[in-house]
């Protein structure tokens, strides 16, 4: 992947459109990238998730780590309290 998160996460280049069966990039369907650039609130399990997959032989461990450290790299953006006020 590509990009930033939330809202601009695209396929790097030269990378497959499809993985582990599913579909990462799909211009008619909608895919996993819209459904990540959707969701930020899911960025603090970021590096738990390709961990994860890791450790289910899901990835490797070089592309475990590639990917952890893209996690590190891209913060998650501080969460509003419910009681902040959100208007401006």
């Amino acid at each position: 992947m590509d990009g930033e998160w939330p809202d601009n996460l695209k396929l790097a280049p030269g990378q497959p459109k499809k993985v582990c069966n599913v579909k990462i990039y799909d211009e008619k369907e909608g895919d996993y990238l819209d459904r990540l650039n959707a969701l930020p609130e899911i960025i603090s399990e970021c590096r738990d998730s390709f961990q994860e997959a890791f450790a289910m032989n899901r990835l490797n461990a070089r592309t475990a780590d590639f990917y952890i450290q893209q996690c590190k790299r891209n913060p998650a953006p501080p969460k509003p309290w419910p009681d902040e006020d959100q208007s401006e």
